[in-house]
């Protein structure tokens, strides 16, 4: 059996200070039509509108041409009014594994050009570095983020407006045969919260020290990637579009070890250009937690 990622959206209810008939709730699966009172409606495809000002601007969302229904309870499809780039991973499924959710909220926010694995260590750099600023007020287009109490994060999503989210959700991508779904939520998913080891609290942890901390950051990469030497993004940018094009090969294609021993190739190519190009330290931290991303997802092609 092949490791495969399915993309698919879904709806959470969220009470949203409506009555329980007023709640939005999807009427139509294929085409993402949510149904809810329409002040509330409105307001969130408003938030969809700051969403792809910030960030796609070849994109349109104009609330009055996509919302319909009557004075009090109004509909309007996701599709018409969601980027393009996003919403065309509904219903794909990949062959080989990859994505996932560090990836997808920095994808989705433009912070990462190309759809791939992000090690957790890679996305806590890049969070904690100085392309990014934790915020106490979510607004659109932050990374939502869900940490441990040791530490250690276990899942970010993107924040699209006040209850509105798109993440990826599952399991470790490493773990064979899993079903991956991509997420548009009207919830943030609040499993993450009690996500915790049942030990923490067996062993006299209190109630707030063993629940996950969530908190959103804003981030810009651009300074990062605009600060590389041209033959550093140059082989970088080249890895990662050759990773993102062996995702959508089954593994009886031939052209699969062929790409794989080219990639381990250019891999190696990549760490000597490192050890030689003049960089500053948190710009190479980041880089080598690319580095060890990177080579994860290599490892797990054609297994």
């Amino acid at each position: 059996m092949f490791r495969s990622i399915l993309f698919i959206i879904s709806m959470t209810l969220v009470s949203l200070k409506l009555s329980a008939d007023d709640s939005p709730r999807i009427v139509n699966h294929q085409n993402t039509t949510i149904q809810g009172s329409c002040s509330q409606i409105r307001a969130q495809i408003n938030h969809l509108k700051q969403f792809m000002d910030k960030y796609f601007l070849s994109d349109t969302c104009k609330p009055e041409a996509v919302i319909n229904g009557t004075s009090n309870t109004c509909q309007f499809s996701v599709k018409n009014c969601f980027p393009d780039s996003l919403f065309k991973l509904v219903g794909t499924t990949f062959p080989q594994d990859g994505p996932n959710c560090y990836g997808t909220a920095l994808f989705a926010t433009k912070n990462n050009k190309t759809l791939r694995y992000v090690d957790q260590s890679e996305f806590y750099k890049i969070i904690t570095s100085q392309y990014c600023n934790r915020k106490k007020h979510p607004q659109p287009g932050y990374i939502g983020v869900f940490q441990a109490p040791q530490h250690e994060v276990i899942h970010a999503y993107t924040y699209i407006g006040e209850s509105l989210t798109f993440e990826k959700m599952g399991a470790d991508f490493k773990k064979a045969n899993q079903i991956f779904n991509f997420k548009i939520g009207l919830k943030v998913n609040t499993m993450y919260k009690w996500e915790v080891p049942m030990a923490c609290r067996q062993y006299g942890g209190s109630s707030k020290s063993c629940h996950n901390d969530h908190y959103y950051v804003n981030c810009d990469l651009k300074p990062f990637y605009d600060n590389l030497p041209k033959d550093v993004l140059l082989q970088l940018n080249q890895l990662k579009t050759l990773l993102e094009k062996s995702v959508q090969l089954t593994n009886e294609t031939r052209e699969l070890p062929l790409l794989k021993a080219q990639l381990h190739f250019r891999l190696d190519s990549f760490r000597q250009l490192l050890s030689v190009q003049k960089i500053s330290n948190q710009d190479l931290d980041i880089l080598l937690t690319q580095v060890y991303s990177l080579s994860e997802q290599i490892k797990a092609l054609n297994q």
